[in-house]
């Protein structure tokens, strides 16, 4: 990896640390800076703005979540998983998952969630 990688993934990583201990708002850019060990004017040579530092931060979730979630590419016509979706759920009468049927139920936003009893 390159020393302007490093940076910048160091950069990410200060970034999601101190943006879930003070929040997004609370963080500064001097404070990123700082706690990468470089100068704002070197930040701002890796991102935009903190706005471009949280997309690239939920871009990269949102790739690990595709790379390793069995729902984000499944095949929802596919048989096998739906006979796999019917084991789980109401096929062998949820005994075994009772909160997977609401994997596989879409839910409006009026619709609340509904929470396992059983916490």
């Amino acid at each position: 990896m390159t020393a302007k990688g490093t940076t910048k993934q160091g950069i990410l990583d200060a970034a999601l640390e101190l943006f879930s201990v003070q929040g997004y708002e609370a963080t500064s850019i001097s404070q990123l800076a700082e706690a990468v060990g470089i100068r704002k004017a070197s930040l701002y040579s890796h991102f935009e703005n903190k706005q471009a530092i949280l997309d690239a931060l939920i871009q990269t979730t949102i790739g690990e979540y595709e790379k390793h979630s069995i729902f984000a590419n499944a095949d929802w016509d596919d048989p096998a998983f739906t006979k796999d979706k019917e084991h789980m759920t109401s096929g062998n009468g949820g005994a075994d998952v009772p909160w997977a049927d609401s994997l596989y139920s879409p839910r409006s936003e009026n619709q609340p969630r509904q929470e396992n009893a059983h916490h």
